[in-house]
This record gives C-alpha cells, sequence and structure tokens, in this order.
C-alpha cells in the first residue's frame, strides 16, 4: 500500500473509533489490521516513514577513497570539468582491473556522497556555468575579448591566431569548427558546446580528431567525397555496355534512341543518373553526342 492509501486508511479507522465500532478489537478485525496499526493510527494522522536499512557496500568498499578523492577535488571546479559518475566508474575500471562494481552502484554512492559533502545540485551549477561559458563564447565570436587577454589564457594551444581568426572569419562551418577546438582547450564540456552551437556530439568530437590529427589545416580542409559516380569505373562500364547493346534489346527504336530512354534503363539497372554525368562519360571517351541528345 502506498502513502495516499495508507492515510486513507488511517483516516477511515479515527472515524470508525470516534462514530461507529469504538474498540481497537473490532477496529482490527474491520479493516483486517494488527491492533497495533489501529493504535498508531488513532495518535498519528500520517503513517510512520519507511526506514531504509543500511547496508555495506561490499563490492565498492575498495573503490571508496578513489571515488572520495575525485568528489574531493571537485570543490570550486566548474561543472563542465566536475567528475560525473560515469568518468569515475570508468577510472575504476582503469585503476582497480580487478574490481568488478556495476555502473549503478557507483551512481547512487556518488549521488549520495555529493550530498554528504555539500557539493551543491548540479542543476544549478550546470545553468550558473552555462550562463558563464556561453558569455565567454559570444565574445569570442564578437571579438569583445582583447587578443591579448586571450593569448595569456590559451597560451598552449597551437596556431592561435589561425583559430582566433576562424571564429571571426570564413563560412559558417568553419567559424564552428574554430569555436569548438578553442572552446574545448578552455575546458569546456562538449555538452556546453554542443547546446551553443547547435551540433551533436559525433561532430564536435569529429572536428577535435581532425585538430589532434593535423591541425588547422586538417580542421579547415574541405571533405572531398571520394565516392563520386563521375569515378565510378563500374557505372562508366554500364553506360557504355548500354550504347553498345541494340535498342531493340530494351524494346525501343534505333532512331528515336533518346537519353531520357538511357536514363530509363540505367535506372532500373540500378544506376540512376543525370543527364549531365551520361553525357561527360561519353564525350570522356571522344564520343559526340550531336544536337539531338
Amino acid at each position: 500500500m502506498n502513502v495516499k492509501g495508507k492515510i486513507d486508511l488511517y483516516a477511515k479507522i479515527r472515524h470508525e473509533y470516534r462514530w461507529g465500532v469504538g474498540t481497537i478489537r473490532g477496529l482490527a478485525e474491520m479493516f483486517k489490521v494488527h491492533r497495533r496499526l489501529v493504535r498508531y493510527a488513532l495518535d498519528n494522522p500520517l503513517p510512520p516513514k519507511r526506514k531504509i536499512p543500511l547496508r555495506q557496500h561490499t563490492s565498492l568498499a575498495s573503490a571508496i577513497p578513489l571515488i572520495d578523492v575525485l568528489l574531493l577535488a571537485d570543490r570550486g571546479v566548474p561543472y563542465s570539468q566536475k567528475h560525473s559518475a560515469p568518468s569515475i566508474h570508468h577510472q575504476i575500471q582503469c585503476e582497480l582491473a580487478g574490481l568488478r562494481v556495476a555502473g549503478s552502484t557507483v551512481r547512487g554512492y556518488v549521488r549520495k556522497r555529493k550530498i554528504e559533502l555539500g557539493l551543491g545540485s548540479q542543476r544549478v551549477d550546470l545553468a550558473a556555468d552555462r550562463i558563464v561559458v556561453f558569455e565567454w563564447m559570444r565574445a569570442v565570436q564578437q571579438g569583445a575579448i582583447p587578443r591579448a587577454e586571450m593569448k595569456k589564457e590559451l597560451s598552449h594551444v597551437l596556431e592561435f591566431d589561425k583559430l582566433l581568426r576562424g571564429t571571426r572569419e570564413g563560412p559558417l562551418a568553419q567559424r564552428k569548427k574554430a569555436m569548438t577546438v578553442l572552446s574545448h582547450e578552455k575546458g569546456v564540456g562538449w555538452p556546453l558546446v554542443c547546446s551553443f552551437l547547435h551540433l551533436s556530439r559525433r561532430s564536435v568530437r569529429r572536428y577535435w580528431k581532425r585538430y589532434q590529427e593535423g591541425s588547422t589545416a586538417a580542421l579547415f580542409a574541405k571533405r572531398v567525397n571520394t565516392r563520386r559516380k563521375s569515378q565510378d569505373d563500374r557505372i562508366r562500364q554500364a553506360v557504355f555496355a548500354l550504347l553498345h547493346s541494340p535498342p531493340s534489346t530494351y524494346g525501343i527504336n534505333r532512331t528515336t534512341w533518346k537519353m531520357a530512354d538511357m536514363q530509363e534503363i540505367l535506372r532500373t539497372q540500378g544506376h540512376p543518373l543525370s543527364h549531365h554525368l551520361i553525357r561527360t562519360f561519353i564525350e570522356a571517351a571522344g564520343y559526340n553526342l550531336g544536337l539531338c541528345w
């Protein structure tokens, strides 16, 4: 029975005791409860709080010192740089390889321990940190922060000037890439970067990986599609196989053989191509299509 049901039961017991049966034994038989519960309901309008047994963290005991050290190190640290329960669980698996503990166990202990240590509500920290981070990112984009001040703060960043210039110049995609790298170098977490720039976590992680592998040259480089149809030998062979086949094979009169017919046949063969691409294949081989095509 839930709390609301118990409150209703206690109210009925008090009502029957005053206006109905009037005896503790009679109330116990009427509601099929113990006489001890009837006595408690007559003296207290609310049911007692459920007792939560104190269990020992047998599987987590050897990891508790490590967790406490990590949580204590989060005092005065921005929310984006604090240790989350998943990151603590991952660190336990790395440093205590022989210990097998579930993520839910770590999450429950971290939640309880943060309250005991007075680390505050994560939502409040996140809201305050979000405002500060967004103001900084907006100021960088608008050029409101002097270059010397940013250079002093981000002196460890390679090609700082190119990244700073990239946040204010060039297309939108380039500005977002540069802002992603500078924000992460400052210590801003991915969730806040994604929220401000309206990017997915997959995108920001891809930008960061490109920057680590090839600096700004790889970060700002245009991605070339290596799967172009114009460079696909299978499609080229299909086009010329169709050209070298008699039109009657496909039920078409050779005097009315047009580009639209070729398009339709190639589409049925699993090669949807445009007029321009078919013409490109044919002219690249040295053939002249003529005006009718």
